[in-house]
């Protein structure tokens, strides 16, 4: 009885090759009178992979480790400029208003040198008590 497509079995032959070099495109089946099959090879290089893996992992190793580093530094500058702005409204309420300058400095300034303005802030009489202490000056 003839079977339907649903019902036949198909099959994919698989041929590995072992040496680098040129493989054939295609493998035909049949006599010197005439083919009957004609399979078309899909190549798969495994002799090239192994390198090409160890290279994808070494950038997605490389790519990783930029990404971390720059949210490690993206965090830093948050940190940093949230400390500026606390700095800057603790210095409005005890002085009033600042001059852009000074907010200028505060927002360009080191980490380092807003711990230090922040410390000076505590005993400053003035406004410029607090810049006096500066590791920039």
């Amino acid at each position: 009885p003839l079977r339907t497509r649903r019902e036949s079995q198909l099959a994919w032959p698989v041929s590995i090759f072992l040496r680098a070099g040129a493989a054939p495109a295609t493998v035909a089946l049949g006599t010197e009178r005439g083919r009957y099959l004609t399979f078309d090879f899909l190549a798969c290089r495994l002799y090239a992979m192994d390198a090409r893996v160890e290279e994808n992992k070494t950038m997605a190793g490389m790519i990783q480790r930029a990404h971390d580093e720059g949210m490690r530094q993206g965090r830093a500058e948050g940190i940093r400029e949230g400390r500026a702005d606390v700095l800057e409204q603790l210095l409005r309420r005890r002085f009033g208003p600042l001059a852009p300058a000074v907010t200028d400095r505060l927002h360009n300034g080191s980490a380092a040198d807003l711990e230090v303005w922040t410390e000076s802030l505590l005993d400053a009489r003035t406004l410029d008590d607090v810049f006096d202490r500066s590791p920039l000056e």
